[in-house]
């Protein structure tokens, strides 16, 4: 969706040390096959519905960079299977279709840099658990199936590039687009069996708000 914003410097930005940070961003994506364009519907290949929310509250000791601390939630359902045949009616049929819902949760500090209505945040996820129906092939060393996994404890970041539109003296509305990277190496409080890890990462666009309170 194209976006044009006239960027400035807003009074709030330049006054208030404290900021909080609220956005929010929904993704779907599918995949289907079919006989013509427009044809019989059947199931679908691939299918993806994810809501993500990123919460922050920040501090500035220094006229430019922020310290303060960060929650990130996200919960949604994916599938994905391989294509048979059709059937009578010329609607698909999948196979040996994985997947199932998800929820995953951050928890950590948050250093952020900025200028004028711009930032950079660098996150770090001292909490960092995911229960995912589709993941119990990744069991942990007692036979753990079920339990939330959890991040690495050295490789579970985030960093982000934000800009604002000013629309009163105290909020902006803003763009987020952010880079997310971890790794789960444990269940249950156990490693994951056969030492394995598995790595995740995504870029993600999210709009929002800033609100930098005078008080």
């Amino acid at each position: 969706m194209p976006c044009s914003f006239a960027f400035g410097e807003s009074t709030a930005e330049s006054k208030q040390p404290l900021r909080l940070v609220s956005n929010l961003t929904f993704d779907r994506f599918e995949q289907q096959v079919k006989q013509e364009v427009g044809g019989t519907k059947g199931q679908k290949l691939v299918e993806d519905n994810s809501l993500a929310l990123h919460l922050s509250i920040t501090y500035a000791p220094l006229e430019y960079i922020s310290i303060g601390f960060f929650a990130r939630g996200d919960i949604g359902t994916r599938s994905a299977g391989n294509f048979e045949r059709f059937d009578g009616e010329g609607a698909a049929l999948i196979t040996d279709e994985t997947g199932g819902a998800y929820l995953e949760f951050w928890l950590g500090p948050l250093l952020a840099a900025h200028y004028k209505t711009f930032w950079f945040e660098l996150g770090y996820a001292v909490l960092g658990v995911r229960s995912d129906d589709a993941r119990a092939d990744l069991q942990g060393t007692s036979g753990e199936e079920e339990s939330p996994l959890q991040t690495s404890p050295t490789i579970a970041w985030l960093v982000a590039l934000g800009a604002g539109l000013p629309v009163l003296d105290t909020l902006q509305i803003n763009l987020r687009l952010e880079y997310r990277v971890r790794y789960y190496d444990s269940r249950g409080g156990n490693p994951l069996a056969d030492k394995v890890v598995h790595g995740t990462q995504n870029l993600t666009p999210f709009f929002g708000v800033v609100w930098t309170p005078d008080f």
